[in-house]
C-alpha cells in the first residue's frame, strides 16, 4: 500500500474517526485518526505510523462503555491485520489531558508502505 491507500483503508475501517494532524489537537471526546510519521525500513519500504485515539470525557465516568469501545477498536485492528497478513498493532497507551476532563486511549499502529 502507498500512503494514500493506507489513509483511505484506516478511514474506511474506522468510520466516523476525525482526521487530525496530531494527538495534541484533541480537545473533545470522540474517535480520531492521527498520522504519526514515516521511517525508512529498507530501500523499497517505509514504516508508516498512525494512531487511532479514543478521547473520553472522564466526567461521564462510564468505564464499562469505554472498555467496550476499546475492545471494538482492538478487534478492528486485528481483523484488518488478519486480512492483510500483517501485525499493525504496536501498543495502546493512555493519558489524561491536563486542564481538561479528557482521557485519551491511543492505539499506535505501524504499517508497511511501498515507495
Amino acid at each position: 500500500m502507498n500512503l494514500i491507500e493506507i489513509y483511505n483503508m484506516l478511514r474506511d475501517t474506522f468510520v466516523g474517526a476525525i482526521p487530525i494532524s496530531g494527538i495534541d489537537a484533541i480537545n473533545q471526546d470522540g474517535l480520531y485518526l492521527a498520522f504519526g510519521g514515516l521511517a525508512a525500513d529498507n530501500m523499497l519500504m517505509d514504516k508508516c505510523s498512525y494512531s487511532i485515539v479514543l478521547a473520553v470525557n472522564i466526567a461521564n465516568g462510564d468505564v464499562g462503555s469505554t472498555v467496550e469501545r476499546l475492545q471494538e477498536i482492538r478487534k478492528k485492528i486485528t481483523e484488518i491485520g488478519i486480512r492483510d497478513q500483517q501485525n499493525y498493532f504496536r501498543e495502546l497507551k493512555s493519558a489524561m489531558i491536563e486542564g481538561q476532563m479528557l482521557y485519551l486511549y491511543a492505539f499506535f499502529l505501524e504499517l508497511e508502505m511501498e515507495l
